[in-house]
């Protein structure tokens, strides 16, 4: 398991409580695959954390995907889910609006224009033309975040 989670290795002699947010994500990742599941499902695994710890994460969804073990893997970074995936869903209020292969939702950036807020291309959410209506413009951090 220390293979797959290099940086919780070199940590090995700290209590949990002294870990990162992001070497706790691993933690726990590391802690439900130990336990063979059939199904492994991550909910925003990498939400609030830094870009370096969030690569990683997405780095381990792509080793644990290479494993075969089934992931259903609930994230609004749709670039880094496509990538780790083979098929995707897009829900909206419960209704399944989209489902198919990653290239094909790659393919249809309109429906990510349309369900998200967001040009597809770019980057750019909602949450950002409302924040330069409001007067207030994206911090450094979070353009790092939306560029991973």
């Amino acid at each position: 398991m220390l293979e797959t989670f290099p940086r919780l290795q070199e940590r090995l002699g700290h209590g949990g409580q002294q870990l990162s947010g992001g070497e706790q994500q691993m933690l726990t990742i590391g802690r439900a695959l130990m336990t063979n599941p059939d199904v492994l499902i991550l909910d925003e695994a990498t939400e609030g954390l830094a870009p370096l710890i969030a690569r990683e994460i997405w780095r381990i969804c792509g080793v644990i995907r290479a494993t075969g073990i089934s992931s259903v893997i609930v994230d609004k970074n749709w670039k880094h889910v496509t990538r780790v995936t083979d098929r995707n869903v897009i829900l909206v209020k419960g209704e399944v609006v989209f489902t198919g292969s990653s290239d094909a939702l790659r393919s249809r950036p309109e429906l990510l224009d349309q369900y998200r807020g967001f040009e597809a291309g770019s980057g750019y959410r909602t949450q950002r033309t409302q924040r330069i209506r409001r007067g207030r413009k994206r911090t450094a951090k979070e353009e790092e975040c939306l560029d991973l």
